[in-house]
């Protein structure tokens, strides 16, 4: 087995940062005009728990993990909307502004989550380099330095990454498909869904665990490269909130 530390690899500190950074977002997002009596405090759960991860205290990181069955389902999802039915109670919400259409951003979205998700299931992480076949060019580009190369709307993604991030530095390509190895346990997140909300507004659903804060900056970073303006998030919301919006689709 090789001895080398996966390339690009985010030190513990960095994590507890991302940590630290979506506990104040959270704050900042209930402290704004989206609050809701829909809205789950970490308060009103207590610990967690979940099949696929530990159980985790108040105050601590999350210990997320992944593994085939649980890729695989997130893959269908992004393939294909759930079905509003085996929901788990609660879901993480990000609300999103994009520039142009919220139906060609989501596609644009999901078409880089993909191929991610799907190299946590099938490629050896112990590899240097991960195959990026299936990886669309514009985001290849905007995250090996090129953003030159790509379309307007990723260009204006990766600034708002930057000012997002109070200057923090965007995602290297393969430093960022790396974050989807199964034993990843920094990725404490799992895509649920994403509905519109108007026409350039995008709620983007995902699987936290039950955990109101967690290490999530691996999906900004694919949220705005893909055309977003804004994000706000992560809050905890019930799982009706997101099957009410499902429905409304129809």
């Amino acid at each position: 087995m090789k001895t080398h530390e996966r390339p690009y690899k985010i030190p513990r500190l960095q994590i507890a940062d991302e940590v630290a950074g979506g506990r104040r977002q959270t704050q900042e997002f209930r402290n704004g005009n989206q609050q809701s009596s829909s809205l789950v405090t970490l308060e009103a759960l207590g610990t967690s728990t979940s099949s696929h991860g530990a159980r985790s205290k108040k105050g601590d990181p999350p210990q997320m993990m992944h593994n085939s069955n649980s890729l695989t389902a997130e893959l269908q999802r992004l393939r294909n909307r759930p079905s509003t039915a085996g929901a788990p109670p609660v879901l993480s919400l990000f609300v999103v502004d994009v520039s142009g259409d919220a139906a060609e951003y989501e596609q644009r979205l999901r078409s880089v989550l993909s191929p991610a998700v799907r190299l946590g299931g099938t490629a050896d992480f112990e590899q240097e380099s991960l195959p990026v076949d299936g990886v669309p060019d514009w985001f290849a580009s905007v995250s090996s330095g090129n953003e030159e190369w790509a379309p307007q709307f990723a260009r204006t993604g990766h600034d708002g990454y930057v000012e997002h991030t109070g200057g923090g530095r965007p995602w290297e390509l393969q430093n960022w498909l790396h974050r989807f190895a199964p034993d990843e346990d920094s990725r404490g997140w799992e895509w649920w869904d994403a509905t519109p909300a108007g026409p350039s507004r995008v709620h983007i659903w995902v699987d936290s665990w039950g955990e109101s804060f967690f290490g999530c900056q691996d999906l900004l970073w694919a949220a705005y490269a893909a055309g977003a303006v804004h994000v706000d998030g992560p809050t905890l919301q019930k799982s009706a909130v997101w099957s009410a919006g499902r429905r409304a689709m129809r």
